[in-house]
């Protein structure tokens, strides 16, 4: 008779039973293990996509149009027409001034590939203070005549007046509007104004009407013109507009 090795062997009917059940057990198990994979795998794209989407949110935060990016600090502007003066302007320069016409540089930085990008400053030399960077009890919007609620007139307040171009002798070329026309007269420019501490102004007189949330640092706010004269400054964004030297500038 011929020996049967291992495999050969039958087996007992409670043996095949055990193996059946350890079958279904390892089955049962392998299920589990992969529908565990499967659900780590889904919560791990799923937070993967909120992260994306807060990147995404945060750099767009920070893209007030497609000629502007402004985060507070630095300022990344795309000029109209702008590649047309790449070899005429070398330099833009941030200014302001005081009430007898004697200019403060603020800023300045290259002018390349029809843009310029500013580093604005988080803070100012005391020699500064009460010329350019005043208390805004010392601006003519909080003169008593004009009557406007003001959270803080001790708060001190600096704005840029212009953008200007030099050329690389250093000698001046033409000034940068951001600014969007609207129509018979009517438009709309931009604004830099830095507070060393909050600043609310709110109210309305024949010529001006005032709505404006200011954040301690810089910030941009918004200026429109009517045909009579009229001058609204507020922070909402509006959209539309565009860096322009004067040449170029679509203001009448």
């Amino acid at each position: 008779m011929t020996k049967k090795g291992n495999l050969d062997k039958v087996m007992e009917p409670d043996t095949i039973q055990k193996n059946k059940d350890i079958s279904k057990d390892n089955k049962c198990k392998v299920r589990i293990f992969k529908s565990v994979c499967f659900t780590l795998f889904v919560v791990c794209i799923f937070f993967s996509g909120c992260e994306n989407k807060d990147d995404d949110d945060n750099g767009n935060e920070n893209e007030i149009s497609e000629n502007l990016t402004f985060d507070g600090k630095t300022l990344i502007a795309k000029v109209e027409y702008g590649e047309n003066y790449d070899s005429k302007v070398r330099t833009i320069k941030a200014i302001t001034w005081d009430n007898d016409g004697e200019e403060y540089l603020v800023t300045e930085g290259s002018y390349s590939n029809g843009g310029f990008m500013l580093d604005l400053p988080e803070s100012f030399p005391t020699t500064v203070n009460d010329i350019f960077l005043k208390k805004v009890e010392d601006w003519w919007f909080a003169e008593e005549e004009y009557d406007l609620n003001i959270n803080n007139k001790d708060v001190r307040l600096l704005i840029i007046f212009d953008f200007v171009g030099y050329n690389n002798d250093g000698v001046y070329f033409d000034r940068l509007d951001y600014v969007k026309y609207i129509h018979n007269n009517n438009y709309t420019w931009a604004e830099f104004w830095y507070v060393d501490n909050d600043l609310t102004i709110s109210g309305s007189t024949s010529d001006y009407r005032f709505n404006l949330s200011l954040k301690r640092g810089w910030n941009i706010l918004y200026c429109t013109y009517t045909p009579s004269g009229h001058e609204e400054y507020f922070t909402q964004l509006v959209e539309g507009l565009k860096w322009y030297f004067d040449n170029d500038s679509p203001i009448p």
